[in-house]
């Protein structure tokens, strides 16, 4: 009877022993498990609030219409252009063309005294987000509103209207972008 209940005794805390570990195991499997599916949902949000990167500067192409150049750069392009004489602001010249392009639906140009003062950029549906434009013009620093995000890019004051307002400045899509001479 003796070594029935050795034997039993043995059994009953090489189970019990056997048990802690399988418990101990089960919560590192868990952790590990965590802690993985925590990396992997951080990788997911990075990736998708992440700037996509486009190729090169598409506004680089239209340099010429920048504010600044004189008129004569604009007869290149096929412009629609109409005045107008307001009692507040000198004459102006607005002219427009719709460029064959991916990116964007229109281009205008506001002409003052004989140079560009203002060009618009209107763009197609989901080209761009404001944190792509950050990266565009190497400038992290802007200034963001509902609807409208401000940057400083080469001596030119950018504004940017955007189609949604409840989402971090940086991941919103951008609807046109401005650049201006004045302020």
């Amino acid at each position: 009877m003796n070594q029935l209940r050795e034997k039993t005794y043995a059994f009953v805390s090489s189970t019990s022993a056997a048990l802690k570990q399988l418990h101990y195991l089960r919560l590192v499997f868990v952790l590990l498990a965590g802690f993985t599916l925590t990396n992997l949902g951080v990788i997911v949000f990075a990736q998708s609030t992440r700037p996509t990167q486009p190729s090169p500067n598409p506004f680089l192409e239209y340099a010429d219409m920048f504010p600044g150049n004189p008129l004569s750069l604009t007869h290149t392009k096929a412009f629609s252009c109409s005045g107008s004489n307001n009692y507040y602001i000198a004459s102006e010249v607005t002219c427009r063309f719709s460029p064959d392009s991916s990116m964007f639906s229109e281009v205008a140009v506001i002409i003052s005294n004989g140079a560009i003062s203002q060009t618009t950029f209107t763009l197609h549906n989901n080209t761009l987000k404001v944190g792509d434009l950050a990266f565009l013009f190497a400038s992290p620093n802007f200034q963001a509103y509902p609807r409208k995000v401000f940057f400083f890019w080469s001596n030119l004051f950018v504004i940017v209207s955007t189609t949604a307002n409840g989402n971090h400045a940086s991941i919103r899509p951008v609807w046109s972008v401005t650049f201006s001479n004045r302020y």
